[in-house]
């Protein structure tokens, strides 16, 4: 069985924005990360320097940005860029943050194993606390940046 391949909503916006062959190509490609183990997928892609979680597919012009958590079989796709684009600074940034995000999910999910295996100590179940408080509170923060970026203030609700 091959793994679970997702598009972020910035992903699919930005693949349906580009010309049909150009999307057709991309979305072949895409496809091709349900085994990102095969040769072929090995022998295009690359982990990105300085990130721990992202790699990058080439496909023709274009960089497909995905992440990989082998232990859930899933896959990740977080951004399309040009080679140019990948070593812009806010590109950089929106990486970063895309990096840490996906880390974090893969924390929740160890812990999340361990529970389940019931054999945690007291400071397995402090790590999952804090570590399902901390998505938590990211899942605000987006929340509320989303809301104030559409215009609703706390007050409109």
């Amino acid at each position: 069985m091959g793994y679970e391949v997702t598009l972020d909503k910035a992903a699919e916006k930005e693949l349906r924005a580009f010309p049909k062959g150009e999307y057709l190509a991309l979305i072949d490609a895409v496809s091709e990360l349900e085994n990102p183990l095969s040769d072929l997928v090995k022998s295009r892609s690359k982990a990105l320097q300085g990130f721990n979680n992202l790699y990058r597919l080439v496909v023709g012009t274009r960089r497909i940005v995905y992440a990989v958590n082998h232990k859930t079989k899933q896959v990740r796709v977080v951004m399309f860029e040009t080679r140019n684009d990948m070593y812009d600074k806010a590109t950089k940034e929106r990486l970063k943050g895309i990096d840490k995000s996906f880390k974090a999910s893969v924390l929740d999910n160890e812990a999340l194993d361990k529970l389940a295996s019931d054999t945690f100590e007291e400071e397995d179940l402090l790590v999952f606390t804090d570590t399902v408080m901390a998505a938590a509170n990211a899942g605000i923060r987006e929340a509320c940046a989303r809301l104030k970026a559409k215009g609703i203030s706390r007050s409109g609700l």
